[in-house]
């Protein structure tokens, strides 16, 4: 629970609530034909925990409360479009909003797979690649075949 602001212990406890309701409790509520209901109540957790992230602020690391709301504001998103594309393909012609569904997958493809390198490229121009720490550099170094930990002698 070190992650956590000293205020904010109790936070992981909502987290793995938040995990429990999306992964286990709304899809046993809504049956498997609702898929609509099972959307809608998953959008409304995720946005709630969003808005709980962004006013709480609970880490104490300022950049690891701005990762969290970047990654639940991309997750709300990716819901949204999921709503969209949804009701694209099982609403009338008439009452649809005709958004083309092929640019929504495309858009949901690129949220869900770009959103992790570009939070890393962000965090790397926005404070430097320095704050990394020796320890997980080089751990990372040992992970990739053949590498071992480079040694930097510290500018005079």
């Amino acid at each position: 629970y070190s992650d956590y602001g000293t205020n904010f212990w109790w936070f992981e406890t909502l987290e793995c609530a938040r995990r429990l309701m999306l992964s286990s409790a709304i899809p046993l509520v809504y049956s498997i034909d609702n898929h609509a209901g099972l959307l809608y109540a998953t959008f409304i957790v995720s946005v709630g925990f969003l808005v709980i992230c962004w006013a709480a602020q609970p880490f104490a690391d300022r950049d690891v409360n701005i990762f969290a709301v970047v990654i639940n504001a991309a997750l709300s998103l990716i819901l949204f479009l999921t709503i969209v594309l949804y009701g694209e393909q099982h609403l009338d012609r008439k009452d649809s909003a005709r958004w083309k569904k092929e640019a929504i997958g495309v858009v949901l493809v690129m949220l869900s797979v770009a959103i992790g390198p570009i939070m890393l490229i962000f965090f790397a121009r926005l404070e430097g690649f320095h704050t990394v720490p020796r320890k997980t550099l080089d751990k990372l170094r040992r992970s990739l075949p053949g590498r071992t930990p480079v040694r930097r002698h510290k500018p005079s």
